[in-house]
């Protein structure tokens, strides 16, 4: 067995899914959470941790692979400049540019959540500032992303630079049809064929400017009334 998370398109298509949801499981194991079984399937599969693994149904929407007795992948951690802490976790810099769209997709797949409304998509993401920061900076460098700053524990991004996420994550389509290193009801939510430009009109900015003032309240306990 190699690296689990080489330098290569899976290695980093599965680091960025660590970055986003893994979480310490005792002294040597490891837990990631996901609503999508597939993903969890795919992280277990592609790192050759059958036997280790086992996942488990939380709810009625998450599921949660724990992986125990895993020394090396912690281990390899520590090497990629990866945070076992979850709060304290950044971005690692020493990606190569040619991976970044695989790295950037795990995380995707992980912790972004697609939201369709008639022909326009945004992508919303909760995470720690560190993330969110170093994941806006890869965007904005290598996607053509143009949101500036992200609020602090959330990000949402409208029409046009979901789009722009969209071409740089499925740029390796080949590649990623092949693999099934990707979650397809996530692709399909996006209208990748409608360019309107979503942060600019009106209506949509102002939808889009709700959105992000209500996130902050429904965390923060209220419900849906009350933030309407």
């Amino acid at each position: 067995m190699g690296n689990y998370f080489d330098q290569s398109k899976t290695g980093n298509y599965l680091k960025g899914t660590f970055i986003a949801n893994c979480s310490p499981l005792g002294l040597t194991g490891l837990a990631i959470s996901s609503s999508h079984l597939e993903l969890l399937e795919i992280f277990r599969d592609e790192l050759k941790i059958r036997n280790k693994g086992v996942i488990k149904r939380l709810d009625k929407y998450d599921y949660r692979l724990e992986i125990k007795d895993v020394e090396k992948l912690l281990v390899e951690l520590r090497e990629s400049r990866i945070d076992y802490v979850t709060k304290d976790r950044r971005f690692p810099d020493i990606v190569e540019e040619q991976f970044l769209d695989h790295l950037v997709r795990g995380f995707f797949d992980a912790k972004a959540r697609v939201r369709k409304r008639g022909s326009y998509s945004n992508i919303q993401i909760w995470s720690n500032n560190n993330l969110l920061v170093g994941i806006n900076e890869i965007l904005r460098k290598h996607a053509n992303v143009q949101h500036k700053n992200p609020s602090e524990g959330y990000v949402v991004y409208g029409h046009k630079d979901s789009i722009a996420i969209y071409n740089f994550i499925y740029r390796d389509w080949e590649f990623i049809e092949k693999s099934g290193l990707y979650i397809p009801s996530k692709k399909e939510r996006f209208n990748p064929n409608y360019h309107a430009d979503y942060s600019t009109n009106p209506q949509n900015r102002r939808s889009v400017d709700m959105i992000e003032r209500a996130i902050p309240l429904l965390i923060d306990g209220k419900t849906a009334t009350e933030v309407a």
